[in-house]
């Protein structure tokens, strides 16, 4: 089976309920078992005092109020809190079930007065061979079933007693799954892992579904990824739908950041808690639970369109053709540059125009102050104007060096920042091979021409013109780019949706206040107003185009270089 796109994996509930909540809460780290594959390390812990329980359960309040929770009780061992029957009386209720993870190690009176508290309750109840006698086990289950509970039985397999703990797991009717366990000195055979990738193919409890609804088990998920799920960089609604509570107060955005030790966001205790407005961005490379939280990519890059004036009248640019060339929205700037630089805080900024030069100079003094290194585009002008004043916060220069290429290079700035970009079209490209050997220590781009809205052209390239380049220029040309216009993409349509999900160059053009979808869309083509709405639900990997497949899409690179079809 194939790996699923990380970005495409959502728990069903995420996906269909806009108010779905969830949170695992910590009711105590004290546990009464001790098994030796247990990662807890706080197993003695005191409890804390009803006083200190009831401020938690006062922040549950206003979740319950405010979402539909879906919260989970674990530990340690929960139920073994002394006031845990006034815990679960005491907190409010929801569409979900109250859920709880468990051993099942208390007696059947309690369970049975815990069911009889409440009737919504879900048991995710583990089988733990050191601790845990089988038959006593599966008596609690099913009694609990017959009592009308929800019970979902949740066995580890440890390695090391593989035979006798897959016997106890076929014994278990109903809802269960069985989780690996390994050691040092045993592992699991292929057979084994065959066995157990055939049980999760049929688990029906902890489901995700993929771009095309295909259902996959969590641990499913785990497994084609050849082990842990790799989010890092991802930006993910941990900490905004969905939080992970400690015994003690502490609040994290998810279970995987305080397995690893990180600071906490606040203390219900001590602070004032709050809930995330935006994605944060996943800095782990391992997500231990949370991989149905809803994630989306990063931008490769953020582009920032600042005016459409240009002091050059290029016949292969399309801009002059569309639009009465205009200037730069201050105010809108000043109001969105800085969430823009929070949200996308790791993410390369480009600027560019029309020529970059010919913006505002408070404008660019404004951009320039915050402590950002940003990539410019010009045609040069910049250099004569500002190189100097705002080298130190310029991360690299795109330096579009000439109109044509029987032109000599205006400005030859010795310096790494700068790439020399030339557009190759059917008119220049004979020239192209004498143009760059004629500048043998400058570091070209090699930008293609592509039609866009200026309807049949005399600057299209030919197939014949592709074979060339790629024969003439392997380094400075995209290998895969060229492959694929010579291939011609077939499927525009799907691959525009995946172009969405992705977000691969995402585009604010301040001069009509409008969010560009990504790096090839000019002002004219597609977009969507930049408003506060439409900001938050972007940043938030929630706004999608309105609009059809165009012709941007049907001769777009950047799509088909980073989306494969």
């Amino acid at each position: 089976m194939n790996k699923p796109k990380l970005s495409e994996v959502y728990y069903n509930k995420f996906k269909e309920d806009p108010k779905f909540f969830s949170s695992h809460w910590d009711v105590t780290s004290r546990c009464n078992y001790r098994c030796g594959y247990c990662t807890y390390n706080n197993r003695d812990e005191s409890f804390y005092s009803y006083e200190h329980v009831l401020k938690i359960i006062e922040f549950y309040d206003y979740l319950y109020e405010n979402y539909n929770l879906c919260l989970t009780l674990f530990g340690g061992e929960p139920t073994i809190y002394p006031d845990f029957l006034k815990i679960i009386e005491r907190l409010g209720k929801s569409i979900y079930p109250l859920q709880i993870f468990t051993n099942l190690s208390r007696s059947k009176e309690f369970l049975k007065e815990m069911c009889s508290i409440r009737n919504d309750l879900k048991f995710f109840a583990s089988f733990h061979h050191e601790f845990s006698d089988e038959n006593t086990f599966i008596e609690k289950v099913y009694m609990l079933r017959d009592l009308g509970v929800e019970v979902y039985a949740k066995i580890m397999w440890d390695s090391q007693k593989k035979k006798e703990i897959k016997d106890i797991y076929e014994k278990v009717d109903g809802t269960k799954t069985i989780d690996m366990i390994y050691h040092p000195n045993q592992s699991f055979s292929q057979e084994d892992k065959d066995w157990y990738f055939e049980e999760h193919n049929r688990d029906k409890a902890l489901q995700y579904v993929n771009v095309d609804d295909t259902p996959l088990s969590y641990h499913q998920v785990k497994l084609m990824l050849s082990g842990m799920a790799n989010f890092q960089g991802y930006l993910c609604d941990a900490g905004r739908r969905n939080l992970m509570i400690c015994s003690n107060g502490d609040v994290h955005p998810c279970l995987t950041y305080r397995k690893m030790g990180h600071k906490p966001m606040y203390n219900i205790i001590t602070d004032k808690p709050y809930i995330e407005q935006n994605k944060i961005q996943c800095v782990e490379p391992e997500c231990y639970s949370e991989i149905g939280i809803p994630k989306v990519k990063k931008p490769k890059m953020v582009c920032m369109v600042l005016d459409e004036r240009c002091n050059w009248n290029c016949d292969y640019c399309d801009r002059p053709r569309i639009n009465k060339p205009k200037k730069i929205n201050v105010e809108l700037l000043r109001e969105y540059y800085p969430h823009i630089l929070k949200a996308y805080q790791d993410v390369p900024i480009h600027i560019s125009g029309g020529e970059t030069a010919l913006v505002d100079e408070q404008c660019l003094d404004y951009i320039f102050s915050f402590d950002k290194k940003l990539i410019v585009e010009t045609n040069g002008l910049f250099f004569e104007k500002y190189f100097d004043k705002y080298y130190e916060n310029i991360e690299s220069v795109t330096y579009h060096c000439v109109k044509e290429l029987d032109q000599d290079i205006s400005y030859e700035i010795d310096d790494n920042k700068v790439s020399y970009l030339i557009v190759v079209h059917r008119l220049n490209i004979h020239q192209l091979e004498d143009f760059v050997s004629k500048y043998p220590n400058r570091k070209f781009v090699l930008q293609l021409f592509y039609q866009k809205y200026l309807g049949d052209s005399d600057f299209e390239l030919t197939i014949k013109d592709y074979f060339y380049l790629l024969k003439r220029f392997p380094t400075l040309v995209d290998k895969k780019e060229l492959i694929r216009r010579i291939l011609v993409p077939k499927n525009i349509d799907d691959m525009r949706k995946r172009c969405f999900k992705e977000f691969n160059f995402l585009g604010f053009d301040f001069v009509n206040g409008r969010i560009k979808f990504c790096k090839q869309s000019h002002s004219f083509t597609d977009h969507t107003q930049l408003n506060e709405e439409n900001f938050h639900s972007l940043i938030n990997g929630e706004l999608k185009s309105d609009k059809e497949v165009d012709d941007i899409c049907k001769t777009c690179i950047e799509v088909v270089r980073y989306i494969k079809p």
